[in-house]
């Protein structure tokens, strides 16, 4: 479809659908200064504010540039929950990704209109920009809750100081087996016309272990094909099932921080020259056909460019026995949240139930799917991080229990 025909469908699909429910600017009702985003952002990272304070002294009206904010990495912001009508944890995420992704590309197509009226392409833009700033904030809100100890921040693997929890051995020998997953940058077999890229070539997706010589665990969604705020590749405008969305990437080992050089004020440090990539050959087992619940796969890597197994190379986390691990135990993520350098969380299993176990005092976030959950004592793998939600069931983060999916047991034997 050409593009000034888009167009003209969507105008006149808006035309009909008036967008006056969400034309009302968020404001204060108290009349309390704005403040600039910019300035907000950088008192947060010098000290912590409170909900008191944000109430009394801040009104974000520039969501837009403050949720890009938060995706570039910097702290969690307070956001009060009075400006949500919903409980955060009623807050319909999926369809929020959706529809500001779609606002996002029709404010891109009116602003680049040539033929309707000034007034009416003015009044329709803010009208979707009022709609887009709504949804912005409500996902803002649900970020705020939705992130467990927040306060307590991960550490990058090379420095961690003993303080969460694990060891400092423990940490120094588990880390060597937790790969990031990779889209690659260049996705081979792909038609320029009549297939599509998509936008994920060359992201930094999840997090995973090696647990045989070539077999490599990870969470199940990180090669789903429904990804909202995504767009995701496709053959002949048909999206790629998982077992051929994984063969487009690559696990990359060493994704750290080089100890011989220091940390920066912000705690980022020069990246180790040493990575190393492999590729992923197939799709192996895939708990998600089985139930939701079991939201894992395992993918066959290759070799490496100088021709080693990774699971030979960096060494296997071993599975737990069966009932292993209970409420109050000692655990630890090593994961790559939002994509970064490797680093370590660690805290305690703040209950469980046949299938899951969770925990409130280690933060993850976007990347961290995927990576394993190692017990402080026994130094195996007891668990695979999937969820991240401190505003859903129980308040806190969930794993899927290694002992609870038995049948990955026979890849390892």
């Amino acid at each position: 479809m050409k593009t000034g025909l888009f167009t003209k469908i969507l105008l006149i699909c808006l035309m009909l659908f008036p967008l006056s429910s969400f034309s009302q600017k968020i404001k204060s009702d108290r009349g309390e200064k704005d403040r600039d985003v910019r300035e907000y952002i950088n008192r947060q990272q010098k000290e912590i504010i409170t909900e008191k304070d944000f109430k009394e002294n801040y009104i974000v009206t520039n969501t837009t540039a403050l949720l890009k904010q938060l995706d570039l990495g910097t702290l969690p912001v307070i956001i009060p929950a009075e400006y949500l009508k919903t409980p955060p944890r009623n807050i319909p995420v999926k369809q929020l990704l959706q529809e500001r992704f779609f606002l996002l590309d029709s404010v891109e197509n009116i602003s680049r209109d040539t033929i309707s009226p000034p007034g009416t392409k003015s009044m329709r833009l803010s009208e979707l920009e009022d709609r887009l700033e709504i949804a912005n904030l409500q996902l803002l809100i649900y970020k705020r809750y939705s992130q467990c100890n927040q306060q307590i921040m991960n550490q990058p693997v090379e420095f961690y100081d003993g303080t969460r929890g694990a060891s400092k051995e423990l940490v120094q020998e588990r880390m060597k087996q937790i790969g990031q997953l990779q889209w690659l940058p260049k996705f081979p077999g792909f038609h320029p016309v009549i297939d599509s890229e998509g936008n994920v070539k060359g992201q930094r997706w999840g997090s995973g272990c090696m647990i045989t010589k070539d077999l490599y665990l990870t969470a199940g969604h990180c090669v789903n094909n429904d990804q909202p705020t995504w767009k995701m590749p496709k053959k002949k405008n048909e999206l790629l099932p998982p077992q051929e969305l994984c063969k487009l990437m690559t696990v990359q080992f060493n994704y750290e921080y080089d100890k011989n050089f220091p940390l920066n004020n912000g705690g980022i440090g020069k990246l180790r020259a040493d990575t190393c990539n492999y590729p992923v050959l197939e799709l192996v087992d895939y708990g998600l056909i089985i139930s939701p619940d079991f939201d894992y796969a395992i993918l066959r890597l290759g070799k490496g460019a100088d021709s080693s197994w990774p699971g030979e190379k960096f060494g296997i986390i071993p599975i737990c026995d069966s009932n292993e691990l209970k409420k109050n135990d000692h655990i630890c993520i090593i994961q790559h949240p939002k994509g970064m350098a490797k680093v370590v969380g660690g805290g305690l299993v703040y209950n469980m139930n046949a299938k899951m176990l969770y925990y409130k005092d280690i933060d993850t976030d976007n990347g961290s799917s995927g990576a394993p959950v190692i017990s402080c004592t026994s130094q195996k793998l007891v668990g695979l991080h999937f969820y991240g939600d401190c505003t859903g069931e129980l308040g806190a983060n969930k794993a899927l229990r290694l002992d609870a999916i038995r049948r990955i047991l026979k890849y390892v034997k």
